[in-house]
């Protein structure tokens, strides 16, 4: 313990001279220090805006496809058979409206310009495509793409 106490005052004098310098450059590394804070909650925002939202796709899409579900069923149920058809127009729509490919005239691109096409979309559009993809064409090459995206 002695000898920590009597190494540590050998050093004093050298720490006490570079104080200044350290002191000098304090401020820069502080502002270093809260750049680098300010772009990793940057990062962890946008992360989680992304997550948000598609979490919120995916809760609408899964509740509109079960409400088709359900009224595909209506004539089990007598009182819900009086407002199936009107029903089910509503929840097609909003449906259709929710997943919409974002991207126009997506149906008719060929694989190679679809694959170009999914370069510009976030996540959500992702899924829209993909599940576009899996009802309508299946095209292989932009089915991989989309996963890669994904993952």
């Amino acid at each position: 313990m002695f000898e920590a106490v009597v190494e540590a005052l050998g050093t004093a004098p050298d720490r006490f001279r570079a104080a200044p310098e350290q002191l000098r450059a304090a401020p820069a590394r502080l502002l270093e220090r809260r750049a680098t804070m300010q772009q990793d909650l940057q990062v962890r925002a946008r992360k989680l805006e992304t997550q948000g939202r598609e979490g919120l796709w995916r809760a609408q899409t899964r509740t509109l496809e079960r409400a088709e579900e359900l009224l595909e069923k209506a004539d089990e149920l007598p009182v819900v058979k009086l407002v199936a058809e009107p029903a089910e127009r509503l929840v097609a729509k909003r449906l259709d409206l929710v997943t919409a490919v974002p991207v126009e005239g997506y149906a008719e691109l060929n694989a190679r310009n679809a694959v170009k096409a999914l370069a510009d979309l976030d996540r959500v559009g992702l899924l829209c495509v993909q599940r576009w993809e899996n009802a309508n064409k299946g095209r292989k090459t932009v089915l991989d793409s989309i996963t890669k995206r994904l993952s």
